[in-house]
This record gives structure tokens, C-alpha cells and sequence, in this order.
């Protein structure tokens, strides 16, 4: 069985992918059996100025010495439960100390598997305006639809504001649903939840889309990996 490690950057995302991987393990290994994990996450705060900046080269640099560190304790590959931290991740020069799985891979494959066409997608600003979903598209792949300016700005602070601090307000789903059904009404067949505490707000109950969960499909996919149970559906990477 391997040691998964987890990339953390959101707490609260890097929890719901930590539980999702307990809980799902046991249902193969049996009631309280997971395989080891190990979780190196350092504060969001003091990063969002680099974010804002834009400051990939630096970010990766931080992200690389947590990942020496999950090799250090003896991680054999990790996962990041952020979709945000991928471009980051990917802007590393070097070869990963351990691989990796890249949560794009994940949820395109869930994609290619369902048939869905045309994908909406949800995420911070950044995830949402730059080709980290939309590399798929260029080799075939589902189309992805991203909400219009005011819609991604009110996503976005949602995020930062409400998600990432563990606040889950009913008006927040009700918009984020009415969201949702404008990237219907614009031809998505499916809703990436390309935030990892999107999940934590909606449900497939909530949506007028069917959802494509990315922190929930990279834990299992980690799953999948650490004790050869299942289907993979994303391959180690030593780059991103």
C-alpha cells in the first residue's frame, strides 16, 4: 500500500479531499483502515499577495519545499487538493521530488467517461480565466464555459471570503446555483466544481448540471493509487 501525500494550500478543501480518502479507503480496506497519509499545507495568507501578483515562480518554490518535505516523510506520490495551486505546481523547473497527479487529468477523464460535451467551470479568478482546463479542450477534449466578468468576480470573492473561512450561506448556493443554470442556459452539459470547497456548498442537489467534484474524484483517484483498488483516472506525473 502507498503512502499518499497531500499538497494542501485551502484548509478547507485539503480537509473535505483528507476525510473523503479516510472514509473511502475503509470501504475496501474495512471500517477504520485507510493507507497513510501525510498532509504538508502551509498558511494561505501570507501567499495571497503572490497570488495577486501573480508571482508563479515564487509560489512554485514554496509548493516545492513542502513537496520535499512529504518526501521526507516518506510520501510516495501526492495529490493537491487546489486547483488554483496547479498553476503554480506546474511553473517548477525541476522534476517533482515525488509524483504526482494532476487534478485536470481527474475530472477530464470523469468528463471522457460521461460523454459530457461542454463543461461550465467554477473557480477562483484564476482558475477560471486561465488554459488550465482549457488545454483539454485544444486536444478534443470537452469545451469549457467560464461565467461572464460580474458572475466571476462574485464567485471569486466567495471563495476567499465565505468558503476558504468555512462559511456556507444559503443566499451564496442560491446564487451559485443561478450561475450554474446561466452556464446551462449557454449549452454546458456538466458543472466542474473546479474549486476544492465548492463541493462544500454544492450538491448535486443544488445544481441544474450534473457536477463534476474535483477534490472528491482526486481522492478517489488517490485511492486508487495507494491501494490498487478501482479505477485510477489520472496518471503519476513528475511534471505538470
Amino acid at each position: 500500500m502507498k503512502h499518499i501525500g497531500i499538497l494542501g494550500h485551502s484548509a478547507e478543501g485539503a480537509g473535505l479531499c483528507f476525510q473523503t480518502i479516510v472514509r473511502e479507503a475503509a470501504e475496501c480496506l474495512g471500517e477504520q483502515n485507510h493507507p497513510v497519509i501525510t498532509m504538508n499545507i502551509r498558511a494561505m495568507g501570507p501567499m495571497m499577495p503572490l497570488w495577486e501578483g501573480f508571482e508563479l515562480s515564487e509560489l512554485s518554490e514554496i509548493f516545492h519545499s513542502s513537496l520535499e518535505s512529504l518526501e521526507r516523510s516518506g510520501a510516495d506520490f501526492f495529490i493537491c487538493p487546489d486547483n488554483t495551486a496547479h498553476l503554480a505546481i506546474a511553473a517548477m523547473e525541476a522534476d517533482f521530488p515525488i509524483p504526482g497527479i494532476h487534478i485536470v487529468d481527474v475530472v477530464q477523464n470523469e468528463m471522457i467517461r460521461n460523454n459530457f460535451r461542454s463543461a461550465g467551470l467554477l473557480g477562483t479568478k484564476w482558475t477560471m480565466t486561465s488554459d488550465l482546463y482549457k488545454r483539454s479542450q485544444e486536444d478534443g477534449g470537452p469545451a469549457i464555459l467560464i461565467p461572464e466578468q460580474a458572475e466571476r468576480d462574485y464567485v471569486n470573492s466567495a471563495i476567499f471570503n465565505e468558503l476558504c473561512n468555512g462559511q456556507f450561506k444559503a443566499d451564496t448556493r442560491s446564487r451559485f446555483t443561478d450561475i450554474i443554470q446561466t452556464l446551462k442556459n449557454d449549452g454546458a452539459d456538466c458543472v466542474i466544481l473546479g474549486c476544492t470547497e465548492i463541493p462544500l456548498l454544492i450538491e448535486q442537489a443544488d445544481s441544474p448540471l450534473p457536477i463534476l467534484d474535483s477534490t472528491r474524484l482526486l481522492a478517489r483517484s488517490a485511492i486508487a493509487h495507494a491501494i490498487g483498488v478501482g479505477k485510477r483516472n489520472g496518471s503519476l506525473r513528475q511534471r505538470f
